[in-house]
C-alpha cells in the first residue's frame, strides 16, 4: 500500500513474523528489480512461507503497530446514523474485519472544536474508539496515508457508511501493552503451539435455539478437523468472554438469533469479516465452508 520494495530486501510477514528475502520483483513474468506502491507486483522469496490475502510484507526495522483497539477521526457518510450497539466491516489495505465503533466526542462542523459524543449523522466527524475483531497492522495517518487510513461498510446493505484516519491506540491499550504487562506468550507463541489463529465466529440462526445447535455441531465438526473451539453463549456470559478466548488461540462460536431488521432466514456464519450464507437443511456443508476459512487464516 506504501513504499517501495526491491530485490534482496529482508522482509518480514505478518501476521506470522516469519522473515525471509526477496528474490526478484516481477511485472509481466519479467523481473523488474524494484517497484513501487501502488503498482501490481508478484514477489518470489527466498523461503516457502504461507501467505494469504490481507497478510503483510514489512521491513524488519519498519514493522507497523498491531493493535486490535484503535483511536480514529471518523467520518460519517450515511444517511442512517451510527449505530453503537451494531457492528461494520472494516477495510483497512487488503485487510477486512468486523469492528464496533464508540463515539468518544464529537467535533463542531465550523470549528472542529470538540463537543459531546452523540451518535454521528450524515457528515458528522468525531474521534471514535474502534474495536476490531482481528488485529490489524497500521501505522497512524499522519505517518504514513496508506495503512493509517480505513473505510466502515454495513455488511447487510454493503454500503460505505464512513472513513476514518486512525491516530493511534487508546490509553488504557497501550498501559496493557507496555512494559508492566504479564503477558509473555505472544500470538504467534500460540500460533506455533495450537497450530491455528484465534477468532470469534458469529452463528446466526431464525430463533437462538438454532444457532446453539449449529454451534454444536460446529464445535464438533471443527474439532474432527484439528481445531479447537468453544462455544459461547451470551445469556450467560459476556462478550469480554469470546474476545478472551480468541486471544488466547481459540475460535470461540457465538450463537445469536436474527434481529427483526436482518429478515433472514437459514443460516449465516461471520468468519473473519466474511459472511457465509448456508441451507438450515444443510448444517454441515456450512460447517465444512466455516472450518475452511478458518484454516486459511491459521499457519
Amino acid at each position: 500500500m506504501s513504499g517501495t520494495i526491491r530485490t534482496g530486501d529482508d522482509i518480514v510477514t505478518l501476521p506470522s513474523g516469519r522473515r525471509t528475502r526477496v528474490i526478484g520483483v516481477d511485472v509481466a513474468g519479467k523481473d523488474v528489480g524494484i517497484a513501487a506502491a501502488p503498482m501490481s507486483v508478484a514477489l518470489r522469496l527466498a523461503d516457502d512461507i504461507d501467505v494469504s490475502r490481507g497478510d503483510m510484507f514489512a521491513r524488519p526495522d519498519e514493522e507497523p503497530a498491531v493493535a486490535t483497539d484503535l483511536l480514529a477521526d471518523l467520518v460519517w457518510m450515511s444517511e442512517r446514523a451510527l449505530d453503537p450497539d451494531r457492528t461494520y466491516l472494516l477495510k483497512h489495505t487488503t485487510r477486512t474485519v468486523r469492528a464496533a465503533i464508540e463515539v468518544l466526542q464529537g467535533a463542531d462542523p465550523e470549528t472542529l472544536g470538540a463537543t459531546a459524543p452523540h451518535p454521528l449523522a450524515l457528515n458528522d466527524i468525531g474521534r471514535v474508539r474502534v474495536r476490531c475483531r482481528a488485529p490489524i497492522f497500521f501505522d497512524a495517518y499522519r505517518d504514513n496515508r496508506g495503512t493509517g487510513a480505513f473505510i466502515l461498510v454495513d455488511s447487510v446493505t454493503n454500503d460505505t457508511v464512513g472513513a476514518g484516519m486512525i491516530a493511534g491506540v487508546p490509553e488504557t491499550t497501550r498501559a496493557a501493552t507496555g512494559s508492566g504487562a504479564r503477558a509473555q506468550v505472544s500470538e504467534q507463541e500460540r500460533r506455533a503451539r495450537l497450530g491455528q489463529a484465534g477468532a470469534v465466529v458469529l452463528l446466526r440462526a431464525p430463533t437462538q435455539a438454532a444457532a446453539s445447535d449449529f454451534a454444536f455441531s460446529l464445535e464438533r465438526e471443527l474439532f474432527d478437523r484439528g481445531l479447537v473451539a468453544t462455544v459461547v453463549l451470551q445469556e450467560t456470559v459476556a462478550r469480554e468472554a469470546a474476545d478472551a478466548c480468541a486471544a488466547a488461540g481459540l475460535v470461540a462460536l457465538v450463537p445469536l438469533a436474527f434481529v427483526e431488521h436482518e429478515r433472514a432466514s437459514g443460516l449465516v456464519a461471520e468468519v473473519r469479516g466474511e459472511r457465509l450464507i448456508g441451507d438450515a437443511r444443510d448444517p454441515d456443508g456450512l460447517a465444512r465452508r466455516v472450518a475452511d476459512a478458518l484454516r486459511a487464516n491459521s499457519p
